[in-house]
This record gives structure tokens, sequence and C-alpha cells, in this order.
């Protein structure tokens, strides 16, 4: 398998890089991993939790992509919207994209009654690539907006509609060719709260590391 054959797959379906999905291709993106939270008992500081994504990337014009995505974790809290990709610049190896991604979250138990809550939010963030004949590594950068939050715990009724600046977002990613219009890819994101006594984080942050592939439709 050759270098330049690896170099070609990757820039066909650069699904999780600041490479755009090419103009009319279609691309489903599927991962699967775990996230990290404290849930604050002095035996089991951290506990891992199975988490999921499934995403579906359109190339509308050179350059720019739009997608879905749904994300999942314990099958218990949902996340669902779409996604706007923007490419700044591809220089040689290195490419620049803007993401933009409002979703809705949602997350519900049954009790003795229905308790359930969740947000409306947006995250922003700069995405930077550089690709070799071995694969593509992507760090990224930005902040989510919750413009909304809404809770219903035993028929008490909350709504917050102040905009707050909740999280900065990092990830690194690492994406690889295994053929023409298929890659596989790993990719671990920290979430970083701007509130300083959110009692779920493990030192700090709320990692999620991921491990998924994309393929053409």
């Amino acid at each position: 398998m050759s270098a330049l054959w690896l170099a070609a797959a990757l820039s066909v379906a650069p699904v999780q890089t600041a490479e755009t999905v090419p103009h009319r291709a279609l691309m489903l993106h599927i991962d699967g991993g775990l996230a990290l939270i404290d849930i604050d008992l002095p035996p089991v500081p951290a506990v891992y939790m199975m988490t999921g994504e499934l995403g579906v990337a359109y190339g509308l014009w050179p350059g720019v992509d739009v997608r879905g995505r749904y994300t999942t974790t314990l099958g218990l809290i949902h996340r669902v919207g779409p996604e706007l990709r923007a490419r700044l610049l591809s220089v040689g190896r290195l490419a620049a994209a803007l993401r933009l991604h409002p979703s809705l979250q949602f997350a519900g138990a049954a009790r003795e009654q229905l308790n359930f809550g969740g947000d409306l939010s947006t995250l922003s963030t700069l995405m930077v690539s550089h690709r070799a004949w071995f694969g593509a590594f992507t760090g990224e950068a930005g902040v989510t907006v919750q413009w909304l939050l809404f809770e219903d715990i035993r028929g008490r009724s909350f709504v917050d509609d102040e905009p707050y600046l909740a999280y900065v977002e990092l990830s690194f990613g690492y994406e690889w060719a295994t053929g023409p219009r298929s890659n596989l890819s790993m990719r671990l994101e920290l979430s970083v709260p701007t509130a300083p006594d959110d009692p779920f984080t493990v030192l700090g942050a709320l990692p999620r590391l991921l491990f998924g592939g994309s393929w053409s439709l």
C-alpha cells in the first residue's frame, strides 16, 4: 500500500479533519467510546460511561459542508443538531476550518415521576489539521454557549434563558484511510466547565475518548 494511495484516499473522505467533505459527497461517521465523570463517592472517585455518536456530512459547496450529529451517553443523555463546517485555508499539508454546531440536549430518567432536563447550546470551534502519508492529525479549540437551560423534577419546572459561556472545548484527533472512500479515527475531547464548582469534572474537565469510522454513502 503506497504512501501516495493513502494520501489520495484521505483527501477523499476527510470527515474528522479541517478538510471539508468534497462537493456533493455524502459521508456517514460512527463513533463509540467512553466518557469519564466524577460521581463524588470516595470509594469510586470516577466512573466510565459508554458514549456514542452518529453523524452524516454532505459537501454543500467546495470548502463548505453541512452535517447532522447525534450524541448519546448511556442512552440517557442525548444531544442532536445540525453542523456547518467551512474551510478557511488549505496550504500544502495544513488546513484550517471553522465549525458551528447548534444543538438540543435532552436527559430523562423514569422514577416515581418523569424527571427531565436539557439545554439549547451552540458549539463554535477552530480546527487545524496536518496531513501526512500515514494519516491526519487535527487539533480543535472553541467554546460552548448555552442559550437556554430547562428541567422538570417531580413536577417542578425551571427555565433559565440567560446566555452563558458554559465550556471551553479542546480536542485532539487522528484519522487514517482504510480505502478510497473510508477512514478510521480516534479522538480525545476535553470539555472544561467555566463554573468552578462543577460536581462531575475529573481534574477540572469532562474527558471523552472516541473511536470510529467513516464511509461514503
